[in-house]
């Protein structure tokens, strides 16, 4: 951040020494200083002219900014709850912090609750909401430290500052993805903007979203392709091999995901109800495996 800084005097000024806060100074009268640093900085200006001395100090005069409100970006399956976590660094004491989520997408994400447990912000006496649309998936939160000043501001510092807990429903895709946007929005002719409020400046930082997926998979279109066939076929080669893994201390196949033919989604479980539907499928006209998660 590059500050310029004046100075005048109705007197004749023999010298200018300027102190920027930040351990540096300078001895002219309009100097140019660069901050490399967050903060909030003091400054001090000390004039001699002749014999006499005289100075000027301006506490918190130069605020620099580095401010960041870090989303958590999460991979989870579907039918469970998240939680996503919100940091922020702030470098000047903050007394109020407004939160505009929107999370709408491929995923559907449904509120479930919100919890400054651990974070920075336990103290708060308010945290609630300013607007919730749960049907157009957004919301504006509300952290304030007090309303009676009985609480200290949130000290300069990192870490997380509120957990948003989510139900994630299915159906998903491996493909399908919900951002976690920070940006703000409008709701008639109300605005919701990421805010951090102080004693020194009211101002919006920086803002990194989140995204909410699903975990990668090696499974394709639907499960069943054990064997791995660069076709996809599924085939007596394929219910072999299970069989082989299962009974008889076979080799574990390649990919897991395509041998669990039920779709048990908290993880790739392997089990003989996954032999059924793949016998079922393939010689009784049964449902086919599920889709790949």
């Amino acid at each position: 951040m590059n500050v310029q800084f004046t100075a005048s005097s109705v007197n004749p000024v023999d010298s200018w020494d300027w102190d920027f806060g930040d351990g540096n100074s300078a001895t002219i009268q309009n100097p140019f200083h660069t901050y490399t640093s967050p903060g909030a900085f003091d400054v001090r200006l000390d004039v001699t002219s002749g014999t006499e001395q005289s100075f000027r100090l301006k506490n918190s005069f130069v605020i620099a900014l580095a401010d960041t409100i870090i989303e958590s970006s999460v991979e989870s399956y579907p039918n469970t709850q998240i939680v996503v976590t919100i940091d922020a660094t702030n470098n000047i004491p903050l007394d109020k912090i407004i939160l505009p989520i929107k999370y709408s997408g491929d995923i559907t994400l449904t509120f479930d609750s919100i919890s400054t447990v651990g974070c920075r912000t336990d103290y708060f006496e308010l945290v609630d909401f300013i607007q919730f649309d749960a049907w157009n998936k957004k919301m504006a939160l509300r952290l304030q430290t007090t309303l009676t000043d009985t609480q200290p501001d949130l000290s300069v510092g990192s870490g997380p500052i509120l957990k948003v807990y989510f139900y994630m429903e299915s159906p998903a895709l491996a493909t399908d993805t919900t951002f976690l946007n920070l940006d703000g929005y409008t709701n008639g002719s109300n605005s919701y903007l990421p805010t951090f409020s102080g004693p020194l400046l009211e101002y919006q930082p920086n803002l990194v979203h989140g995204i909410v997926t699903l975990p990668q998979t090696c499974c394709i279109g639907i499960a069943g392709n054990i064997d791995n066939d660069p076709l996809d076929n599924i085939d007596i080669s394929d219910l072999v091999i299970l069989v082989s893994f299962m009974f008889q201390g076979g080799a574990e196949p390649a990919c897991l995901a395509e041998a669990n033919i039920d779709g048990s989604i908290l993880e790739p479980v392997v089990d003989i109800s996954d032999i059924v539907l793949l016998v079922s499928y393939m010689f009784q006209s049964g449902l086919p495996p599920a889709t790949c998660q």
